[in-house]
């Protein structure tokens, strides 16, 4: 059983001590995390929640920022629009954060963004991201450190497009939210560009039984299956297609996936084969600096299964996190950091394909995407494809 986000938040401020002193005062950087902590995709967030506590903890652990600690405080906003941006005023205000850095499904980033730049605050999203943070004009304060669907669908899209040699049909199957309905519109796009016929299946964020979907899904006779959703989900989902008898090729984006549990659920269905995995970030199984730093924070605060990609976000946004409040120095405002992230390159290492790059009409910028697949042998995933440059301004939206 998880603990409450109330646990999690009076762990957090014990593990992150009383910081340190300067002129008799203290000397803290104040940051929020929102994400879904106990709603239906808790799976996806949890990790990324779990992970950044653990890069605030290990940096607090090594002097914190010029002598100034961080502060975390976490709020669970259960997939919410009204609740998540309730928690940015309070996080604003109450607490008086300079920043929120993680938020949870697309449907909360608007107005999660509108009232973070309503109290100056930037807003960092993770999971996943909206157009509303690419170029040209992207919305002040808001930005992504994730993936961002429209980016996301077009890369999977090209890929499906590749995978099949231009010939046959991609079905995209997503979540009824703006970014589930975006990820396909651009994986359409792409697919047909790629000379593939294409079309899409979406769903309720809440579903968990997929047996009617997987059925109207394998009616569109596709030749390739490309699939945006929750963890869950796409356990779930897989495990229907496969079982209504389709074995042909499954492209599967890592917004929210956590490896273990999915190769466990598929492990009596085979076919791991045909099950690719399209990702922004490493794979868990990947080796590099930071993915070992990574691992023995995991093992220092008590996980118990492996690490997974979800936890490689919450590890990113850590990182972009100390790399913008050490330029901007201590104290640091909301629109001090602001401006700090609007011209701000961030090298991760083993982590991500290249840097992230921000830029003041682009706060986004150049990603890098790969494809793994999973090796019954090794049991790893591997990467099958070199990483891939993706533009921060994707085109291919079907019409």
């Amino acid at each position: 059983m998880r603990p409450s986000i109330s646990a999690i938040a009076i762990i957090a401020a014990l593990g992150m001590g009383l910081g340190t002193v300067a002129l008799g005062q203290e000397k803290v950087h104040r940051v929020g995390w929102i994400g879904d902590m106990s709603g239906p995709m808790q799976d996806n967030y949890h990790p990324i929640g779990e992970a950044l506590e653990w890069y605030v903890k290990e940096l607090n652990a090594r002097g914190g920022i010029n002598g100034a600690q961080v502060r975390l405080s976490m709020r669970d906003d259960q997939l919410d629009a009204t609740r998540a941006a309730s928690h940015v005023v309070e996080l604003a205000t109450s607490e008086q954060v300079n920043s929120i850095w993680g938020m949870s499904m697309t449907r909360t980033h608007i107005p999660v963004y509108q009232m973070a730049q309503r109290h100056r605050v930037p807003a960092i999203a993770m999971f996943s991201g909206i157009k509303e943070i690419l170029p040209p004009n992207p919305l002040p304060y808001a930005y992504s450190a994730g993936h961002v669907f429209e980016v996301a669908g077009e890369v999977s899209g090209k890929l499906a497009a590749q995978i099949m040699k231009g010939k046959g049909k991609a079905v995209c199957a997503s979540i009824e939210a703006p970014g589930g309905v975006a990820v396909c519109q651009f994986t359409e796009g792409a697919a047909r560009a790629g000379g593939l016929d294409s079309d899409t299946v979406l769903f309720p964020p809440p579903l968990t039984e997929f047996g009617a979907i997987a059925q109207r899904m394998i009616g569109m006779k596709p030749t390739i299956l490309v699939v945006h959703a929750g963890s869950g989900q796409n356990i779930a989902l897989i495990r229907a297609v496969r079982g209504a008898g389709y074995d042909g090729p499954i492209l599967m984006g890592s917004h929210g996936l956590n490896e273990t549990p999915l190769i466990k659920a598929l492990a009596g269905i085979g076919e791991f084969g045909r099950l690719q995995i399209v990702s922004r970030f490493a794979s868990p199984d990947d080796s590099g600096k930071e993915l070992d730093e990574l691992r023995a924070a995991a093992k220092k605060y008590g996980k118990r299964e492996p690490i997974s990609t979800t936890s490689i976000m919450g590890w990113v946004l850590g990182g972009v996190m100390e790399a913008s409040l050490r330029q901007c120095g201590y104290p640091c405002s909301g629109e001090q950091l602001d401006r700090v992230l609007q011209n701000l390159k961030v090298e991760m290492g083993s982590l991500l394909g290249g840097p992230i790059q921000l830029k003041p009409n682009d706060h986004y910028g150049t990603t890098w995407w790969r494809v793994y697949e999973y090796d019954e042998k090794s049991q790893k995933f591997r990467p099958v494809s070199d990483w891939l440059e993706a533009s921060s301004t994707p085109t291919l939206r079907k019409q």
